[in-house]
């Protein structure tokens, strides 16, 4: 259903029990098909002492190449300022639409683009950009100015 595939390195131990003198492959890691392929260097970190059984399993995601979807608060928004109870209803009046086009839609990343949209709509109608000035700065001073 969900299409993942398994990135564990084959016969590496996860898991060591020194009181029993146990090992085993008990923590897996899975990852989509369309993420697997940006996944390396997985390994194990013998060396982490975390004071459990489970060894701590670390990989990295090469995302240079990757198509990322948008960080929608890499903008300036005022938070403060927003009418959260009319952000709310406006989804709520959205959802039953939102919840039968995302049944019908079979590509997880469709959904989450189209997920996206929905709350980029009610971010336009409820939530604010914050204007830049040098007030919001706290370590703006006059001097600055004079430069």
């Amino acid at each position: 259903m969900h299409d993942c595939n398994l990135i564990n390195t084959l016969n590496i131990n996860t898991y060591h029990s020194y009181f029993k003198r146990l090992s085993s492959v008990i923590d897996l890691t899975f990852a989509s098909r369309s993420v697997q392929n940006y996944i390396k260097n997985w390994h194990v970190n013998e060396d982490a002492n975390t004071e459990f059984n489970h060894e701590v399993i670390l990989f990295t995601i090469d995302t240079e190449k990757m198509k990322l979807i948008e960080n929608l608060l890499n903008a300036s928004y005022n938070l403060q300022k927003v009418n959260w109870k009319k952000f709310n209803m406006h989804l709520q009046k959205i959802k039953n639409e939102m919840i039968i086009k995302i049944q019908r839609t079979i590509n997880l990343k469709t959904k989450v683009i189209y997920l996206i949209e929905c709350i980029k709509s009610a971010m336009k109608l409820f939530v604010f950009k914050q204007r830049i000035c040098a007030k919001l700065k706290l370590w703006w001073n006059d001097k600055l100015i004079e430069m």
